[in-house]
């Protein structure tokens, strides 16, 4: 159980690494332009040590991973509507390490990413979060 009082939190510094070897109309592309800047700060960086150590010093509340094949897995599942296959392509994840000692933190910075992951289904009406079925969900939180 979890009580969160007070405003909404703004300005959440996140660091990010994509090792997308697809930079233009990446998949990541996407969902950063659906996240609310006035709630979540992206910041990029160009290796996860750099990102890690600003982490592990309070600077950062969390640091979004990009795999290099992200964008191919993820266009590939659409294509074939194949949304719980296993990954045909190795380092195709997005993994995103959170400070988890603020609940509030965590449940704003998961509320947004939600919201952006639901905002690019209706705008492409891919129909990710349609089925209560595990078997055909492409994102599982």
């Amino acid at each position: 159980f979890c009580l969160c009082v007070g405003r909404k939190l703004t300005d959440i510094p996140i660091g990010f690494i994509s090792r997308e070897t697809i930079r233009s109309t990446s998949a990541s592309g996407l969902i950063f332009n659906k996240i609310d800047k006035n709630v979540i700060n992206l910041i990029e960086y160009k290796s996860i040590n750099d990102a890690r150590d600003l982490f592990h010093s309070g600077y950062l509340f969390g640091i979004m991973d990009i795999g290099a094949n992200f964008t191919r897995e993820f266009f590939e599942k659409i294509n074939s509507c194949s949304f719980s296959d296993v990954n045909k392509y190795t380092d195709s994840q997005v993994t995103i390490y959170l400070d988890q000692t603020n609940r509030q933190m965590v449940y704003t910075i998961a509320e947004e990413f939600i919201r952006a992951f639901k905002s690019i289904d209706i705008d492409f009406n891919l129909g990710f979060f349609t089925s209560t079925s595990s078997n055909q969900s492409l994102f599982k939180v």
